[in-house]
C-alpha cells in the first residue's frame, strides 16, 4: 500500500495542494494527519476519484463554472 504526502496527493488528483488540504480537513478526501503532515493512501484516492465518476459533484461544493452549490 503506497502512501502519498500532500503534494503527491495533489498531483495524483490533479488539484492544487491547498484544495486537497481543505477537502481533507472537511473530510471530503480520505486522509490522516498522524502528526503535522497529511498522509494519503493511493488506493483511497483512487476510490475517491471513482466515486466522482458520472460527473456529479458531492459535498456541497460550488460548481466552478456557475458557483452554484450542488448538494
Amino acid at each position: 500500500m503506497k502512501t502519498l504526502d500532500l503534494k503527491q496527493a495533489a498531483e495524483f488528483l490533479h488539484l492544487h495542494p491547498n484544495t486537497v488540504q481543505e477537502r481533507a480537513k472537511a473530510g471530503l478526501i480520505p486522509a490522516a494527519k498522524p502528526g503535522k503532515l497529511w498522509v494519503f493512501l493511493e488506493d483511497d484516492l483512487a476510490a475517491y476519484l471513482r466515486g466522482l465518476y458520472g460527473g456529479e459533484k458531492t459535498g456541497g461544493e460550488p460548481c466552478q463554472s456557475t458557483r452554484l452549490v450542488i448538494p
